[in-house]
């Protein structure tokens, strides 16, 4: 059941509204007119069925091994100097055809 009340009578009635709140309740709280807010009762921890208790076990399983998503480190010179305009090999060296750049 849905109750819709102005937020001057939740200011003087919390706890009357509070109390009366049972399972699937809702109080909808009005500021001139317009809904702002809402009071819904807390309900229980659901239990998880077997299927989704082994879907989590996996997600979770997933989460502390990591993911990989293919991409190679990244090594800050080298990225600094692919953002100035100069590209190293891996071993360091000017790759042909750039500007030569002293480090």
């Amino acid at each position: 059941m849905q109750q819709t009340i102005n937020l001057r009578e939740v200011n003087q009635n919390l706890s009357k509204f509070i109390s009366s709140l049972h399972e699937g309740d809702e109080v909808v709280i009005t500021k001139r007119g317009k809904a702002v807010s809402k009071l819904v009762s807390i309900t229980e921890k659901k239990e998880l069925s077997s299927i989704q208790h082994e879907a989590l076990q996996r997600i979770l399983s997933l989460k502390q091994k990591g993911y990989h998503l293919g991409a190679e480190g990244v090594n800050r010179d080298e990225l600094h100097n692919e953002t100035n305009g100069v590209k190293l090999n891996r071993k360091g060296k000017l790759e042909e055809g750039r500007r030569k750049v002293f480090l």
